[in-house]
C-alpha cells in the first residue's frame, strides 16, 4: 500500500514537472518573438537615424513652414523623421498588444492616433502620411 502512494507521488511529480517544462517553453518562445521584433525595429530605426543625419531640425522646419522649398535630401530626413515617429509607435502598439505593456500603466500607455497627430500636424505630414497609408504601408 505504501509503495502505491510512493508510485502515485512520483507520477505527479513528473505530471507537474512537465507542466513546468512546457510553461518555460512557451514564456521562452514568447521572449524571443519579443526580442526578435525589438531588434528588427531597432535596426530599421538605426537605419532612419542615419538618413536624417545630425541635425534634422532644419529640415522638419522647413516642411512645416515652406515644403514647397524642400529640396531632395531634406525630403529625405523628413521622409526618415516621419518613419520613425510611426514605426516607434507602430512598435510600442504591437508591443502593447502582445501584453509587454500594460495599457493601464502611465507612461507606457500610448494613445497611437493622438500621437500620430501630435507629430503629423503640418501639411506636407499629413499629406506624406495620407500617401503612405494609401500604399498599405500603414494602416
Amino acid at each position: 500500500m505504501k509503495r502505491d502512494w510512493l508510485q502515485l507521488l512520483t507520477n505527479l511529480a513528473v505530471i507537474i514537472g512537465v507542466v513546468i517544462l512546457i510553461y518555460e517553453i512557451r514564456q521562452s518562445q514568447f521572449l524571443t518573438r519579443i526580442e526578435l521584433v525589438s531588434e528588427r525595429q531597432n535596426l530599421y530605426m538605426g537605419r532612419l537615424y542615419q538618413l536624417m543625419g545630425d541635425q534634422p531640425s532644419s529640415a522638419i522646419a522647413i516642411a512645416q513652414s515652406n515644403p514647397s522649398t524642400l529640396t531632395d535630401e531634406q525630403k529625405i530626413v523628413v521622409d526618415s523623421y516621419l518613419k520613425s515617429i510611426v514605426t516607434t509607435l507602430d512598435g510600442t502598439a504591437y508591443m502593447m498588444e502582445l501584453g509587454v505593456f500594460d495599457r493601464n500603466s502611465g507612461w507606457q500607455t500610448v494613445d497611437v492616433p493622438k500621437e500620430i497627430k501630435q507629430y503629423l500636424d503640418f501639411p506636407y505630414a499629413r499629406a506624406w502620411w495620407e500617401s503612405e497609408r494609401l500604399d498599405g504601408r500603414y494602416i
